[in-house]
C-alpha cells in the first residue's frame, strides 16, 4: 500500500512538473498548411496569418498554454473558402493549422458583375481574382437575388430554381469524368432550359429543360461514339436532346 502511494506521489509530481514546463513554452512558430493547395487556391498561408493578427492580435511569443485552439478554429471558418480548419500545439512551440478549403464547382457568371462560385456543397462563394480557378461556367438568365451576400447557400435562396438546377446539372457534369472533361459551359435561357457549350466539336448541345437530363447525358455519349466518332466532331451546328427516344441535328453548312 505504501509502494502504491509512493508511486501514485511520484507521478502527481511529475504532472505537475510537465503542466509547469508547457506554461513556459513559448508559441515560436506559426505554420499554416493549406491541405488542397494544388487543386485549389483561394487562401494563402500568408493570409492565414494576415487574419490570426487581425482578430487575435500577436501570438508569437505568447504562452502555448494560453492560445484557444477552438478560438482559432472559428475564426477562420468565417473565411468564405474554408471549410474546415483544425489548430494543435507540439511540446517545441508550434502552432499547427491545417486548412481545407471549399471546391468550387461552377462559376455563376452575371451581366456587368464578376458573379459567384458554388462549391459541391452548395455554398455560395464570393468570386476572387486573385488565383484563376478553372471550373464549368453557367451564364446567360440567372436571376439572383439582390442581396446575395445574406445567403450562405443556394438552398436559403427563396424560388431560385435556376440556380438549384444549374447546381444539379454541375454536379452531374462533374461526377462523370467523361462530362467534366467535355463540357465547358452552361447557358441558360429565360424560360428555365439549357444549352451546353463543348470543348471539343463546334456544335452546341441542346439540352433543353431539368426533366431526365440523365438520360439525355446517356443519348448523348452513345451519339458521341457511335455517330460523330465515325463522321467528325464538327459535322454539326446543333444536336437537340430535348425530342424522347431520339437526337435532332442540324448539319453545319
Amino acid at each position: 500500500m505504501l509502494g502504491y502511494l509512493l508511486l501514485l506521489t511520484v507521478l502527481v509530481l511529475l504532472s505537475a512538473a510537465v503542466a509547469e514546463k508547457k506554461k513556459q513554452v513559448l508559441c515560436r512558430a506559426i505554420v499554416p498548411a493549406i491541405q488542397d493547395s494544388s487543386t485549389v487556391r483561394f487562401i494563402s498561408d500568408q493570409e492565414v496569418k494576415d487574419i490570426l493578427r487581425e482578430k487575435q492580435g500577436r501570438l508569437l511569443g505568447m504562452p502555448l498554454d494560453q492560445i484557444n485552439t477552438a478560438k482559432i478554429e472559428n475564426i477562420l471558418l468565417k473565411h468564405p473558402y474554408i471549410k474546415k480548419a483544425e489548430a494543435y500545439k507540439d511540446v517545441d512551440g508550434t502552432l499547427h493549422i491545417d486548412i481545407f478549403q471549399r471546391n468550387p464547382l461552377v462559376r455563376i457568371y452575371l451581366p456587368g458583375q464578376p458573379g459567384f462560385f458554388i462549391d459541391d456543397e452548395g455554398y455560395i462563394l464570393p468570386w476572387s481574382s486573385r488565383y484563376p480557378v478553372h471550373v464549368l461556367v453557367a451564364s446567360g438568365h440567372i436571376p439572383v437575388p439582390s442581396r446575395l451576400s445574406s445567403f450562405k447557400t443556394i438552398y436559403d435562396m427563396p424560388g431560385q430554381t435556376h440556380i438549384q438546377d444549374i447546381y444539379r446539372l454541375a454536379w452531374y457534369i462533374d461526377s462523370v469524368t467523361f462530362w467534366r472533361a467535355q463540357i465547358e459551359e452552361i447557358y441558360a435561357d429565360n424560360s428555365g432550359e439549357y444549352t451546353l457549350t463543348p470543348r471539343v466539336g463546334s456544335h452546341a448541345i441542346i439540352l433543353g429543360d431539368m426533366e431526365n437530363y440523365k438520360e439525355k447525358f446517356r443519348k448523348l455519349y452513345l451519339f458521341y461514339t457511335h455517330v460523330l466518332n465515325n463522321k467528325g466532331w464538327n459535322r454539326y451546328s446543333t444536336i437537340n436532346l430535348n425530342f424522347k427516344n431520339q437526337i435532332v441535328c442540324t448539319k453545319r453548312n
